[in-house]
């Protein structure tokens, strides 16, 4: 990525890099700590400017960051926070010379992505980011259950364009299926002849014990991207107490089905304290 030489740092970037600034710049342009304070040791002898530079030049830039950006996938900025502080915004525009435009997307950007994408305009030198689409999504979440979810999504005015959907339960990715199901129902009501319904299986490790809300993102099925925009997916009240019960429920059998287990071993072990 030799386009990211390009970057015009201000003075403030000229600096060496300290304990602060070099956390600062794994978590914003990487997701991530440092590996350990070795490496913060080793980066402390460059210039802001050249670290910043080599980050965004490194492989692991471009396979955590511009790759998921590109195709639509979860950050993993995302599994720490939802967006960047107003600090650390503030911040990173500091050490760069950036036209007024860009500065206040930078500014305004309500999630990791839009900063990301706002910030690597520039950095990234025409690189082509997924634009806001003006489509609007709808769909809703008709059966909810330990094993998985069924429903419909289809998105207006392309509704003869297939989607898929994504499931995240709190920041873990549970699964993908693609709306494969036919619903006269919906063709008759959003006049399309497209497959709208789906049924997916969570993930054997998805962390449903550990419910902490449902998330369901709606993708192209052909470009693998997701689809942006207003979004009417429903998941009603009802429907997440019953999901919320059932776990509850498995969590009590497996309880249960333990507590059996250990008595019967317990039965099996002779005693040595008589």
């Amino acid at each position: 990525m030799e386009q990211a030489q390009q970057l015009v740092f201000t003075e403030r970037a000229q600096a060496l890099a300290s304990d602060f600034t070099t956390v600062s710049l794994y978590q914003i342009l990487l997701g991530r700590d440092p590996e350990n304070s070795f490496v913060i040791e080793e980066a402390k002898s460059q210039p802001i400017a050249e670290l910043m530079r080599s980050f965004l030049a490194s492989t692991e830039f471009a396979d955590f960051v511009l790759t998921p950006i590109r195709e639509g996938q979860r950050l993993r900025h995302e599994l720490t926070a939802p967006a960047p502080t107003l600090a650390q915004r503030s911040w990173i525009t500091s050490l760069l010379v950036l036209p007024p435009s860009q500065e206040k997307a930078i500014a305004s950007a309500s999630t990791w992505r839009e900063f990301l994408s706002a910030l690597l305009v520039q950095a990234s030198s025409g690189y082509q980011f997924d634009k806001m689409s003006s489509e609007y999504t709808v769909g809703r979440i008709e059966e909810c259950g330990v094993e998985g979810i069924r429903g419909w999504a289809l998105r207006v005015p392309s509704a003869n364009s297939p989607v898929e959907v994504e499931c995240f339960i709190g920041a873990y990715w549970a699964g993908r299926a693609a709306c494969s199901e036919q619903r006269p129902d919906l063709n008759d009501l959003f006049g399309c002849e497209v497959a709208t319904g789906f049924s997916m299986r969570f993930e054997s490790d998805a962390p449903i014990d550990k419910f902490a809300g449902l998330e369901v993102r709606l993708l192209d099925a052909q470009h693998k991207t997701l689809i942006y925009g207003p979004s009417a997916f429903e998941f009603s009240d009802a429907n997440q107490s019953k999901y919320i019960g059932l776990v509850h429920h498995k969590l009590a059998t497996i309880e249960w089905q333990v507590a059996e287990l250990r008595l019967m071993l317990e039965g099996l072990v002779p005693r040595t304290d008589v």
